[in-house]
């Protein structure tokens, strides 16, 4: 074999069947479920295609682990340690990155239907995933396997093994990005600082790695030119990826006040100041307390709005008064239960909304709950394409509840949405939604907020009573 040059990295490939027929399996599947995503249609909603820019994220992901597997780092993993490691790394951290990217998770739920989507779902909820999913042992994972096959003998397997270390690397990383990127539905959704913190504690692995191989005089029989060519592949590229990684997390912990700020007072809707007139028109007209303001006839309390003038002040509502209000309304057992609760439902709703008004929904919240509505990657702006039963499905399986109770749940913690928030937003919000889903994005039943004057007509269709006949009039 010819020494590796320049030239020979950028050109060598030597053709291995098993990885080719799985890769070609798993490109062909995704792009067919892309394909049955973009013919769905929800019920008087216009189907929207997945984001191309996901589906080119896996696609350039499964060719990372092609170029690794088959190109010059697989045919010189053997004679070179800087070929081993540079094709570990896109093993355990480039092509992982880009497969979560792509989101292949939520891809499966929203093609498969019947049957299939029910297997999915029990696979997605079941115990072992979430075992496996478990944040900090992604992490210890992670940081033991970059140790144990890189500063041991495992450094120089071979044949079968080898090829099992090429798995084991997917595994692992595919797992500890699962995590630190988030937007799958699996149970773990660490906040945006605790998404960092795992991340931070993952770095040291390859930077130590790195640094012992660079310092190490000859490893495993490689010399120690190469060897310290080798540390340096994994220190300056696994921190590299690291770094940028890190960087892009802390970005809305550093600038989520002024995010804040600028939704709630410097970038106020320009339409806002002849909404408050019209309404201050209703307000001296006699008109009782509650009125219709939308075509679909979303009723709307008139004094939970205030003026344009002080709409910079935010909405009043504390965080503890949102779970309080959620724990009561969904008659929940404790307040670790509202807290879960309401994560699962603003995290849905807000991978079913488009960013932006997730984005100004948000930032009406106590900051707390608002940081779950805002997706954790943002992307293009188009929501999910949820139904009904996606939408109870996955609310209930972040939860970790039943579907009837979250159904329940969903109408609680939307309820305190319409307490918190102003400037009909809430409206937006259902104008946007399929109709097939408007009817959890209304609030919850309250016998204590009925009989008050001024507050929203509840519905109960939702939990299979009645609905009472309101006048409008």
């Amino acid at each position: 074999m010819a020494s590796l040059t320049p030239v020979t990295a950028l050109t060598t490939w030597q053709f291995a069947l098993a990885p080719t027929v799985a890769l070609t399996l798993a490109a062909v599947a995704y792009l067919a479920a892309m394909a049955a995503v973009g013919r769905r249609r929800v019920q008087g909603h216009p189907a929207r295609p997945w984001p191309a820019g996901r589906a080119a994220a896996f696609l350039a992901g499964l060719g990372v682990i092609a170029v690794a597997t088959q190109g010059s780092p697989a045919a010189y993993d053997d004679a070179a340690l800087t070929a081993h490691m540079t094709q570990h790394l896109l093993l355990i951290m480039v092509a992982p990155l880009l497969l979560v990217t792509g989101r292949p998770v939520t891809l499966a739920l929203h093609a498969a239907r019947g049957r299939w989507h029910s297997r999915v779902k029990r696979v997605v909820r079941s115990r072992p995933v979430a075992a496996l999913t478990w944040p900090p042992l992604t992490v210890a994972g992670y940081t033991a396997v970059v140790a144990l096959t890189h500063l041991t003998g495992l450094v120089r397997a071979r044949g079968p093994a080898h090829d099992a270390e090429h798995v084991v690397y997917l595994a692992c990383g595919y797992l500890l990005f699962l995590v630190l990127l988030g937007g799958e539905p699996i149970r773990w959704r660490p906040s945006a600082f605790g998404r960092y913190l795992l991340l931070l504690a993952a770095m040291p692995a390859d930077i130590g790695t790195g640094a012992a191989l660079m310092l190490h005089p000859g490893f495993a029989g490689y010399p120690a030119a190469d060897v310290h060519a080798g540390g340096l592949v994994m220190l300056a590229g696994g921190d590299l990826i690291m770094t940028a990684l890190a960087i892009a997390l802390a970005v809305p912990l550093v600038g989520g006040d002024r995010h804040d700020r600028g939704h709630r007072g410097e970038a106020a809707p320009a339409g806002l100041a002849a909404y408050n007139a019209s309404l201050a028109l209703l307000t001296g007209s006699g008109l009782p307390s509650r009125v219709v303001l939308n075509h679909h006839h979303w009723p709307v309390s008139r004094p939970r709005y205030r003026a344009a003038e002080n709409l910079e002040e935010g909405a009043d509502m504390e965080h503890d008064d949102f779970i309080g209000r959620v724990r009561q309304q969904a008659g929940l057992a404790s307040t670790g239960d509202a807290e879960r609760a309401c994560r699962a439902t603003l995290e849905t709703l807000g991978e079913v909304m488009p960013e932006r008004l997730a984005d100004n929904v948000a930032s009406q919240l106590p900051r707390e709950a608002g940081e779950h509505l805002r997706r954790p990657v943002a992307d293009a702006g188009v929501g999910e394409l949820f139904g009904r039963t996606d939408f109870v499905t996955t609310v209930a399986g972040r939860a970790g509840v039943s579907e009837s109770q979250a159904a329940v749940i969903a109408h609680a913690v939307v309820d305190a949405m319409f307490a918190a928030t102003e400037g009909g937003l809430m409206a937006e919000v259902t104008e946007y939604l399929p109709p097939d889903l408007r009817e959890y994005v209304t609030p919850a039943p309250s016998s204590r907020d009925q009989d008050e004057p001024g507050q929203v007509a509840y519905g109960q269709a939702a939990y299979g009573q009645a609905t009472p006949e309101r006048g409008h009039g």
